[in-house]
């Protein structure tokens, strides 16, 4: 990776001193196994530093070409999909989605009754838009705030890459299993965070006339130089693939990010081993390409898709949108 002085872009190297501190501090106080972290500004990378372990298991350090899963990171490269499908004419913004999957014609809503899933008809059609926006009243199984997610988790309506359900498993089969759930609000009515990109990435389907992969690879990946970002990792890449930790206790990783980037007073927080590389799923073509959190890719190959844009649709002479 090619590295600017911070200074040539009015950063403060003594002061970027703080984040590679910081970044130490997660992972001596065991918060987090590794990371890394890139600044861009002004047209040229200004700072970049990688810390702690890929693999604790096998004690292989993060390096800069270190292949991670990029889960909800991946949304933004299914909404650059649609845009390019966009540009190309296949649908307006304010597009009712039933316009192109007929399933989602008649939605149910549920009607707020705790612990019941008593419903009403939908009183407006779900849009692109809205699922741009996650305002289309779609939730996540793995939610727990109404009776609509366990709704999703009986009927198998996930959209995890590789995980085997009844009644089908590509991006098709999930997208109309859904549509037989009753949505968390009337569309447009309110923001969830949502399933609605992993639809907008079935919308791009039937758009484009190639599976969303196809799509990513040919109209996004190989014009901008992103060789690491794909669904699945490549043998010959296996070795750079990183474990997956998730905390022994509690619902998250707390405080990282906190204004004083520092740790909270005994906040200890433990790992454990979440996805081995060896054996991940990741290691195999996936029945479901979920444009909501599906993708693997790495630090450097990310930061072409936001320079991109940063470049108004443009890398190295290549236009995407």
């Amino acid at each position: 990776m090619q590295l600017g002085t911070p200074e040539s872009v009015g950063l403060s190297a003594q002061r970027l001193e703080k984040m590679t501190a910081w970044m130490e501090r997660q992972v001596t106080s065991n918060r987090l196994a590794g990371l890394s972290a890139m600044i861009h500004r002004r047209g040229q990378n200004a700072y970049f530093n990688c810390t702690g372990q890929m693999d604790r298991e096998a004690g292989k350090p993060l390096a800069e070409d270190t292949i991670f899963r990029i889960y909800s990171m991946s949304k933004p490269i299914t909404a650059v999909a649609a845009m390019i499908c966009y540009e190309e004419g296949h649908f307006q913004l304010d597009d009712p989605i039933a316009k192109f999957l007929p399933e989602f014609t008649e939605m149910q809503v549920w009607d707020g009754t705790p612990d019941v899933l008593n419903t009403v008809p939908a009183e407006g059609y779900i849009t692109v838009r809205h699922l741009m926006t996650h305002t289309a009243g779609f939730s996540y199984e793995f939610m727990e705030a109404t009776p609509v997610e366990a709704f999703y988790r009986e009927h198998k309506i996930s959209f995890n890459p590789g995980r085997q359900t009844e009644g089908g498993n590509d991006l098709a089969a999930i997208t109309s299993r859904l549509a037989t759930a009753p949505l968390v609000r009337q569309p447009g009515s309110g923001w969830g965070y949502s399933v609605s990109i992993d639809v907008l990435g079935r919308l791009v389907e039937v758009w484009a006339g190639q599976t969303l992969g196809r799509v990513f690879e040919e109209r996004i990946f190989q014009p901008l130089g992103m060789t690491d970002t794909a669904f699945s990792v490549a043998a010959d890449k296996v070795d750079r693939f990183a474990a997956c930790y998730e905390p022994t206790s509690g619902g998250g990783l707390g405080g990282i990010g906190s204004q004083d980037m520092g740790i909270r007073k005994g906040e200890g927080i433990g790992l454990k081993l979440a996805d081995a590389p060896a054996d991940s799923k990741y290691l195999q073509h996936p029945d479901t390409f979920s444009g909501g959190g599906g993708l693997t890719g790495t630090i450097g190959d990310y930061g072409r898709f936001c320079q991109m844009l940063l470049q108004k649709g443009e890398l190295d002479g290549n236009r995407i949108l």
